[in-house]
């Protein structure tokens, strides 16, 4: 079992998996129980129609995106130097390196961004064949 902890007061409802079963014997819940999964499951399905090179890039805030993966950066090499530690015992800097990581991390996030962007503006995939 999975423990949660919540910070704020809440109502938390649990249905036993017998409690379950007698109510999917019931014609008229079952009905509404697969028509509910069949409508999400058609709602999950179409936003993963559009092929890939037919799908708009959203604009592009280049200093918010720097900012974040500068933030990622410190994140991961923090975690990935505890967990490092945790599992080898064997202490290590905590933010190795950063002069390198922190530069790489933003160029090659932006990079791809960017690439893709470029793409999105300047090939058109209905002027290719299959």
């Amino acid at each position: 079992y999975a423990t949660a902890r919540c910070d704020t007061p809440v109502t938390a409802y649990r249905l036993a998996s017998e409690d379950l079963e007698t109510l999917l014997e019931q014609p008229a819940f079952a009905k509404q129980v697969v028509f509910a999964l069949t409508n999400e499951i058609k709602r999950q399905s179409q936003q993963l129609r559009t092929p890939l090179l037919q799908q708009q890039g959203l604009e592009y805030p280049v200093v918010p995106t720097s900012i974040a993966a500068a933030i990622e950066s410190f994140y991961r090499s923090a975690l990935n130097s505890w967990l490092n530690y945790r599992l080898t015992g064997k202490s290590a800097a905590l933010f190795p390196n950063m002069h390198v990581q922190l530069p790489t991390r933003v160029l090659y996030i932006n990079g791809f961004k960017l690439c893709r962007k470029l793409l999105d503006e300047q090939v058109n995939p209905e002027d290719y064949s299959n």
